[in-house]
């Protein structure tokens, strides 16, 4: 993960009971905490952002190297939130397993597609 990113990481979850070290020491974010996890998702796609994955795979691949021991329960709220927000995409794939992705496209920045 780059620098930015983790940086940015450690200021979300930098502080108070859910603090980095804590995350890092192997504790869990809870369920309950959908805004913290909305906005650690958030970060890992403003370094990633044609990244796509399932609730699992955010839980494993976005999240977990940072620290965070999130699973695919705990993560839900947060990707379904950031959904309705319009932050995300949702696409259901023929199996029924719902695939999540940023909404930049590729070569189109984000803003200039506003």
């Amino acid at each position: 993960m780059c620098a930015a990113a983790s940086e940015r990481f450690a200021r979300l979850f930098g502080a108070g009971e859910f603090g980095l070290a804590s995350a890092l020491q192997g504790a869990r974010v809870p369920m309950s905490d959908t805004g913290k996890l909305s906005q650690a998702i958030e970060a890992y796609l403003a370094t990633h952002p044609l990244a796509a994955d399932s609730a699992e795979g955010v839980a494993r691949w976005w999240l977990a190297p940072s620290g965070a021991k999130a699973s695919a329960a705990d993560v839900e709220p947060a990707l379904e939130a950031l959904v309705r927000r319009g932050r995300l995409r949702c696409v259901t794939l023929a199996d029924g397993n719902k695939l999540y992705s940023g909404i930049a496209e590729a070569g189109v920045s984000p803003m200039r597609r506003m």
